[in-house]
Protein backbone atom coordinates (compact mmCIF):
# COMPACT_ATOMS: atom_id res chain seq x y z
CA UNK A 1 0.00 0.00 0.00
CA UNK A 2 1.60 3.33 -1.07
CA UNK A 3 2.21 5.93 1.59
CA UNK A 4 0.42 9.25 1.61
CA UNK A 5 2.67 11.88 -0.10
CA UNK A 6 1.88 14.47 2.57
CA UNK A 7 2.90 12.10 5.36
CA UNK A 8 6.09 11.27 3.48
CA UNK A 9 6.94 15.00 3.12
CA UNK A 10 6.35 15.54 6.83
CA UNK A 11 8.43 12.50 7.74
CA UNK A 12 11.31 13.61 5.47
CA UNK A 13 11.20 17.12 6.92
CA UNK A 14 11.26 15.75 10.48
CA UNK A 15 14.20 13.51 9.58
CA UNK A 16 16.14 16.44 8.12
CA UNK A 17 15.50 18.46 11.28
CA UNK A 18 16.70 15.60 13.52
CA UNK A 19 19.86 15.09 11.46
CA UNK A 20 20.42 18.70 10.45
CA UNK A 21 24.23 18.71 10.64
CA UNK A 22 24.58 15.51 8.64
CA UNK A 23 22.04 16.76 6.09
CA UNK A 24 23.85 20.10 5.66
CA UNK A 25 27.17 18.28 5.24
CA UNK A 26 25.60 16.10 2.54
CA UNK A 27 24.22 19.17 0.73
CA UNK A 28 27.61 20.88 0.84
CA UNK A 29 29.32 17.78 -0.62
CA UNK A 30 26.64 17.41 -3.29
CA UNK A 31 26.97 21.05 -4.34
CA UNK A 32 30.76 20.66 -4.59
CA UNK A 33 30.47 17.56 -6.79
CA UNK A 34 27.59 18.71 -9.06
CA UNK A 35 27.84 22.50 -9.57
CA UNK A 36 26.90 22.41 -13.27
CA UNK A 37 23.75 20.35 -12.70
CA UNK A 38 22.64 22.59 -9.85
CA UNK A 39 23.28 25.74 -11.88
CA UNK A 40 21.29 24.30 -14.80
CA UNK A 41 18.33 23.37 -12.54
CA UNK A 42 18.39 26.80 -10.90
CA UNK A 43 18.47 28.52 -14.29
CA UNK A 44 15.60 26.41 -15.62
CA UNK A 45 13.55 27.06 -12.48
CA UNK A 46 14.20 30.80 -12.72
CA UNK A 47 13.21 30.91 -16.40
CA UNK A 48 9.99 28.99 -15.70
CA UNK A 49 9.07 31.18 -12.71
CA UNK A 50 10.73 34.49 -13.59
CA UNK A 51 7.72 36.80 -13.22
CA UNK A 52 6.69 35.27 -9.91
CA UNK A 53 10.24 35.43 -8.50
CA UNK A 54 10.70 39.06 -9.56
CA UNK A 55 7.35 40.08 -8.10
CA UNK A 56 8.00 38.21 -4.85
CA UNK A 57 11.44 39.83 -4.56
CA UNK A 58 10.05 43.34 -5.17
CA UNK A 59 7.34 42.81 -2.59
CA UNK A 60 9.82 41.51 -0.01
CA UNK A 61 12.16 44.45 -0.55
CA UNK A 62 9.31 46.93 -0.20
CA UNK A 63 8.27 45.31 3.07
CA UNK A 64 11.86 45.06 4.31
CA UNK A 65 13.85 48.19 3.34
CA UNK A 66 16.80 47.02 5.44
CA UNK A 67 17.04 43.94 3.18
CA UNK A 68 17.13 46.20 0.11
CA UNK A 69 19.95 48.23 1.65
CA UNK A 70 21.88 45.07 2.53
CA UNK A 71 21.35 43.77 -1.02
CA UNK A 72 22.73 46.99 -2.53
CA UNK A 73 25.71 46.88 -0.20
CA UNK A 74 26.46 43.28 -1.28
CA UNK A 75 26.23 44.28 -4.95
CA UNK A 76 28.56 47.24 -4.39
CA UNK A 77 31.03 45.01 -2.56
CA UNK A 78 30.98 42.43 -5.39
CA UNK A 79 31.45 45.12 -8.05
CA UNK A 80 34.29 46.74 -6.07
CA UNK A 81 35.98 43.35 -5.62
CA UNK A 82 35.85 42.73 -9.39
CA UNK A 83 37.22 46.22 -10.05
CA UNK A 84 40.07 45.61 -7.58
CA UNK A 85 40.93 42.32 -9.31
CA UNK A 86 41.03 44.06 -12.68
CA UNK A 87 43.24 46.86 -11.33
CA UNK A 88 45.58 44.31 -9.72
CA UNK A 89 46.06 42.50 -13.03
CA UNK A 90 46.53 45.73 -14.98
CA UNK A 91 49.11 47.13 -12.57
CA UNK A 92 47.23 49.70 -10.44
CA UNK A 93 48.81 52.75 -12.03
CA UNK A 94 48.19 55.05 -14.97
CA UNK A 95 50.02 53.82 -18.07
CA UNK A 96 50.56 57.41 -19.28
CA UNK A 97 51.69 59.39 -16.23
CA UNK A 98 52.31 56.68 -13.61
CA UNK A 99 49.75 58.04 -11.12
CA UNK A 100 49.06 55.48 -8.39
CA UNK A 101 48.34 57.53 -5.28
CA UNK A 102 44.55 57.13 -4.99
CA UNK A 103 42.80 54.15 -6.59
CA UNK A 104 39.54 56.12 -6.77
CA UNK A 105 41.07 58.31 -9.49
CA UNK A 106 42.08 55.33 -11.62
CA UNK A 107 39.80 54.31 -14.47
CA UNK A 108 39.65 51.21 -16.64
CA UNK A 109 39.97 52.42 -20.22
CA UNK A 110 39.26 50.70 -23.54
CA UNK A 111 42.53 50.98 -25.46
CA UNK A 112 40.72 51.42 -28.80
CA UNK A 113 37.67 53.28 -27.46
CA UNK A 114 34.12 51.93 -27.65
CA UNK A 115 33.46 51.73 -23.92
CA UNK A 116 30.12 53.54 -24.01
CA UNK A 117 28.76 51.21 -26.70
CA UNK A 118 29.89 48.19 -24.67
CA UNK A 119 28.23 49.56 -21.53
CA UNK A 120 24.99 50.06 -23.47
CA UNK A 121 25.01 46.42 -24.63
CA UNK A 122 25.88 45.01 -21.22
CA UNK A 123 24.17 46.24 -18.10
CA UNK A 124 26.69 48.41 -16.32
CA UNK A 125 27.94 46.92 -13.07
CA UNK A 126 28.79 43.35 -12.20
CA UNK A 127 28.22 41.75 -15.66
CA UNK A 128 30.27 44.52 -17.24
CA UNK A 129 33.16 44.08 -14.82
CA UNK A 130 33.01 40.28 -15.21
CA UNK A 131 33.46 40.65 -18.96
CA UNK A 132 36.38 43.03 -18.49
CA UNK A 133 37.97 40.64 -15.97
CA UNK A 134 37.68 37.74 -18.43
CA UNK A 135 39.34 39.81 -21.17
CA UNK A 136 42.09 41.02 -18.84
CA UNK A 137 42.79 37.51 -17.56
CA UNK A 138 43.03 36.33 -21.18
CA UNK A 139 45.63 39.07 -21.89
CA UNK A 140 43.49 40.50 -24.69
CA UNK A 141 45.15 43.93 -24.53
CA UNK A 142 41.75 45.65 -24.82
CA UNK A 143 42.01 47.47 -21.50
CA UNK A 144 44.44 49.69 -19.66
CA UNK A 145 44.46 51.78 -16.50
CA UNK A 146 44.43 55.57 -16.83
CA UNK A 147 44.01 58.24 -14.21
CA UNK A 148 40.93 60.42 -14.66
CA UNK A 149 42.96 63.28 -16.17
CA UNK A 150 44.79 61.13 -18.71
CA UNK A 151 41.56 59.35 -19.63
CA UNK A 152 39.85 62.68 -20.35
CA UNK A 153 42.83 63.87 -22.39
CA UNK A 154 42.85 60.62 -24.38
CA UNK A 155 39.13 60.93 -25.07
CA UNK A 156 39.63 64.45 -26.43
CA UNK A 157 42.73 63.59 -28.46
CA UNK A 158 41.12 60.55 -30.06
CA UNK A 159 37.69 62.18 -30.30
CA UNK A 160 36.04 59.47 -28.23
CA UNK A 161 33.74 61.97 -26.56
CA UNK A 162 29.97 61.71 -26.84
CA UNK A 163 27.42 63.71 -28.82
CA UNK A 164 26.73 66.18 -26.01
CA UNK A 165 30.36 67.34 -25.99
CA UNK A 166 30.47 67.62 -29.80
CA UNK A 167 27.43 69.93 -29.74
CA UNK A 168 29.19 72.21 -27.27
CA UNK A 169 32.28 72.34 -29.50
CA UNK A 170 30.26 73.38 -32.58
CA UNK A 171 28.27 76.03 -30.68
Amino acid sequence: MPRDPEKRKASNKASRERHKERYLHYLKEYRAIHPEEIKQRETEYYEQNKEHIIERTKQYRQEHPEAELAHLQRLNARRNKLREQILDILGRKCVRCGYDTDVRALQIDHVNGGGSQERKKLVYGIPYYRRILECVQANSGEYQVLCANCNTIKRMEEQEHGKRQRRKETA
